[in-house]
């Protein structure tokens, strides 16, 4: 079977549930975003992939070292092999009720370790989620990267990546972690592999529920005042775990009540509330942690508001990097985020 053409891969946004979506059943809320990366599967004289990660483009073959013009390595590509063609792997990625169908994957990954199809060149095209000057936008750049090549490598064996896109979600989590180097939620791989509005349950072998929240409006974000590693934020959320194990146990256990309260609520108005208790959540228990994440609020003029300069603002993620924005009323001004309810796909 062979499956050339192009992928469609969304961005992805965490609304609610920073650190606790690292536990085991830790709850989040999240949102699949565009555009999209790509994903492009063409035949070629060799088996060759292609990234190009904001201002840089990376080739890579099996028999050539990876030349770049900024000597800018990018890592994801090999780590998405080394899952790939390790059978080992392969069947750790999934979980053990999921054994039967590791099985079935382990065969196709054994024709991507002995790349037994006609040769093709996988491009993976990231520059939607970047400035032309090369920074992020906040999108979660590396994860739909990482599933963009998991999905890529698959279609270039002859298994169809949006067939079971579970299949896609279990080794690109297990590729993202390998390249991160330690235990990432997975979120932002389920957010864009299944995309629309999410429900996510951390652990050792994430869960991602599609849900609706009729009002929710149509977001936008922001910079925020400074960069922040997630590998350190989340390093000096284990060490405040550590060091304070029962106030870390009880703002997890708010975290989950939010959340849930978040999903059972119809209307903007109530909505909105519940959004600035989980916006206080977020910023005390980033001074906790000792990465803040408080944002500057803006309050409107009585006088001359219309509506729309009423917009709440929360940070994402560890630190105040990115800034949700979401307006009370719709109609206004600016520029809003694609809301992408599709997630993997073909073109």
């Amino acid at each position: 079977m062979r499956l050339r053409g192009q992928l469609h891969i969304p961005g992805n946004l965490l609304i609610a549930g920073e650190y606790a979506v690292l536990a085991e059943g830790g709850l989040g809320v999240s949102m699949a975003v565009g555009p999209p990366v790509l994903a492009r599967i063409a035949d070629c004289n060799e088996f060759r992939l292609v990234a190009r990660m904001g201002a840089y483009t990376t080739h890579w073959s099996p028999d050539a070292s990876v030349e770049a013009a900024s000597n800018h390595r990018v890592g994801v590509f090999e780590h998405t092999l080394k899952i790939l063609t390790d059978e080992s792997f392969v069947r750790d990625a999934f979980s053990p009720e999921e054994q039967k169908l590791a099985e079935r994957i382990v065969d196709v990954c054994r024709r991507v370790r002995e790349r037994s199809f006609a040769p093709v060149e996988i491009s993976v095209d990231t520059r939607s989620l970047f400035t032309r000057d090369g920074r992020k936008l906040g999108y979660g750049s590396s994860a739909a990267a990482t599933v963009a090549s998991v999905a890529g490598l698959l279609a270039a064996a002859g298994y169809d990546p949006v067939s079971d896109r579970r299949v896609v979600q279990r080794l690109a989590t297990a590729a993202h972690r390998s390249l991160q180097g330690t235990v990432g939620s997975g979120y932002d791989i389920a957010t864009s592999v299944f995309g629309g509005m999410g429900l996510f349950s951390g652990g050792v072998y994430p869960r991602y529920q599609r849900v609706l929240l009729p009002w929710f409006p149509q977001p936008a974000i922001e910079p925020g005042e400074q960069p922040q590693s997630t590998k350190g934020a989340v390093d000096q959320f284990k060490s405040f775990q550590e060091k304070e194990p029962d106030r870390a146990r009880d703002l997890f256990e708010r975290n989950q009540r939010l959340v849930r309260k978040l999903l059972d609520t119809i209307a903007s108005e109530d909505g909105f509330g519940v959004l600035h208790e989980i916006r206080r959540h977020g910023e005390e228990l980033g001074e906790l942690v000792g990465v803040p994440a408080r944002v500057e609020t803006v309050h409107p003029d009585p006088a001359s508001d219309t509506g729309c300069s009423r917009r709440f603002r929360k940070a994402l993620g560890a630190g105040n990097e990115t800034i949700l924005v979401l307006p009370h009323v719709s109609g206004c001004p600016g520029r809003a985020i694609i809301r992408d309810d599709e997630g993997l796909r073909w073109a």
